[in-house]
């Protein structure tokens, strides 16, 4: 998993600097256009190329340098935003009279995850249902997304489509892995987890087939570029990265960098060889 969410970050940045950007904002050009015989044996490395590789080299130094400092500052297992937040908690059910003496109430030998919901056991499952119709309506959303954008991707080149191919792959796996584990922390049966989630995934067809008729248009391509851009760089920076910031172990830490320098490579070496791959 580390390996994957390491994959999803390097792919979903590189892929929006080095591919989608450059197509929705018409500066990429291919081969019946600039003029270059790509197919001779000339490999030519267009100008953004070098820009887009600055800009995700800057963001993996300034990765790295949060991370190694933060691990220099403690010599302690690294605590997590949850583990505040139940101190906090810990301590207030503690001054309220809900510490260890509170196993009469059904609430457990610790008060430490009560929260709000001590005396409020109904309002908890309604919570939760309501967590998981969440999931499963955005997941929904995400993979329409995610199938509209490799539908306008395969209609530019055949390069487009497999780099944003890779990089749904990289980082739906995880995705949606933890969507199921969390349907399935909302109490929600296995079998019923695996359908809705399945469910879930199913619209990526419908915004595949979509995409292959309205990409059709370089216009409304480029728009569909634009907003897959913004959404691989949303997922990989707030949603993946931070949680990467704070490995609990040395080696978590090397295979998280194993696999962003792995989806960082595979998608310069898809900008760079473009020209020459081709489906015999």
């Amino acid at each position: 998993m580390a390996v994957f969410m390491g994959l999803a970050v390097g792919t979903l940045t590189s892929d929006a600097l080095l591919h989608l950007i450059p197509e929705a904002f018409g500066i990429h050009k291919h081969s019946e256009d600039d003029g270059h015989d790509h197919g001779s044996g000339e490999i030519v490395i267009e100008s953004f190329v070098w820009y887009a590789f600055a800009a995700i080299g800057s963001i993996y130094v300034f990765y790295l340098l949060e991370t190694i400092f933060g691990m220099a500052g403690h010599s302690h297992t690294w605590p997590s935003d949850d583990d505040d937040d139940e101190d906090k908690v810990g301590k207030e059910s503690t001054s309220n009279g809900v510490g260890k003496e509170s196993t009469s109430n059904g609430v457990g030998k610790e008060g430490t995850n009560v929260g709000n919901w001590v005396n409020e056991p109904k309002k908890k499952k309604k919570n939760l249902n309501h967590l998981a119709l969440m999931i499963i309506i955005g997941d929904g959303i995400h993979n329409f997304a995610d199938g509209l954008a490799i539908a306008a991707a395969f209609t530019q080149s055949l390069t487009e489509g497999v780099g944003v191919t890779i990089a749904v792959f990289c980082h739906e796996l995880p995705h949606e892995l933890g969507d199921f584990a969390v349907l399935l922390q909302t109490k929600m049966r296995f079998r019923n987890a695996v359908f809705w989630n399945m469910a879930s995934a199913l619209t990526s067809f419908a915004g595949l087939y979509i995409g292959l008729s309205v990409a059709t248009d370089p216009l409304a391509r480029q728009w569909i570029f634009a907003a897959t851009a913004g959404m691989f760089i949303y997922i990989a920076l707030t949603d993946i990265l931070p949680k990467l910031v704070h490995p609990p172990s040395m080696t978590i830490f090397i295979m998280t960098n194993v696999g962003i320098l792995i989806g960082v490579t595979v998608m310069i070496l898809l900008s760079i060889f473009e020209g020459h791959i081709k489906i015999t």
